[in-house]
């Protein structure tokens, strides 16, 4: 039997080994819980100018055993000037008529 502070037959430490061990071949307790779950994301973003945006979020992931709750505030920066938020980039149906 090695002493801890003696290498392995594989060159690595005791310490090293014996977590490693642990960690990745051992079994753990569990528990099984059982309902309903919940998640929702709501976002908002308004143009400042045709490169430019700012917007906000929150959202919400609850199940019967875990609660998060989650909110923020954005820029965001455009590479081609956009005329809308939501502006697809699509010609005009006006000019195949």
């Amino acid at each position: 039997m090695n002493h801890p502070s003696t290498s392995t037959s594989n060159n690595e430490t005791w310490p090293k080994r014996f977590f490693a061990e642990k960690e990745f071949s051992g079994t753990f307790a569990g528990e099984t819980v059982t309902g309903l779950a919940f998640a929702a994301r709501l976002a908002t973003m308004r143009l400042i100018t045709s490169n430019w945006a700012w917007g906000g979020f929150a959202g919400v992931n609850t199940a019967p055993d875990h609660h998060e709750f989650e909110g923020g505030l954005f820029f965001r920066f455009f590479f081609a000037p956009r005329n809308a938020v939501c502006d697809t980039g699509l010609p005009s149906l006006q000019r195949w008529r």
